[in-house]
């Protein structure tokens, strides 16, 4: 197995379960994979040596996200929202209480989500943290412009919600 490997739908479970992969997975991406919270995420806890990781449209939540807390390694992490129209979320305020465990952490995109700012500010105590993407997320350009105050040494990037983004958003977290 390259250790840049780019998996798109496979079973992670039967991955994580051969003891030679487990070992050589650095870089993981899944999209749309149907992942599930217990197992396959629990499963994504175990690649130790995964320094990149992006997750988006798969199926897990703040209890999956809450099995990356072990990756120490972990450098860059994307991770999207569900592909759903009803909670629960991936992304939400409370899970950034569970990102900002993720000391080793460079490089942040979360991508599709109504967020605060005052949970934003979590990251702070990311003290690595050089970059932060907020890509498609619904927040107060203000509140924006307050962060990158806050989180200073990071650069802050964020783009608006598009339509179909938008309609994810008010189905996921309600009309604000």
């Amino acid at each position: 197995v390259d250790d840049r490997a780019v998996l798109d739908h496979f079973d992670v479970i039967d991955l994580v379960a051969s003891r030679q992969v487990h070992r050589q997975i650095e870089h993981e991406r899944l999209a749309r994979t149907g992942l599930e919270d217990v197992a396959g995420m629990a499963a994504v806890g175990k690649l130790l040596r995964l320094k990149e990781f992006r997750t988006w449209h798969a199926g897990q939540t703040l209890e999956g996200v809450k099995h990356l807390k072990g990756l120490t390694n972990l450098k860059n992490l994307t991770l999207g929202q569900r592909l759903a129209y009803k909670p629960p979320t991936t992304i939400a305020d409370d899970t950034l209480a569970v990102l900002a465990e993720l000391k080793s952490l460079e490089t942040l995109e979360l991508q599709e989500a109504r967020l605060k700012r005052e949970s934003l500010v979590q990251l702070k105590a990311l003290t690595g943290l050089k970059t932060l993407t907020l890509a498609g997320i619904d927040i107060a350009e203000a509140d924006v412009e307050q962060l990158r105050k806050d989180l200073t040494g990071v650069e802050v990037k964020w783009s608006k919600p598009n339509d179909v983004y938008q309609k994810r958003i008010d189905a996921l977290f309600g009309k604000p």
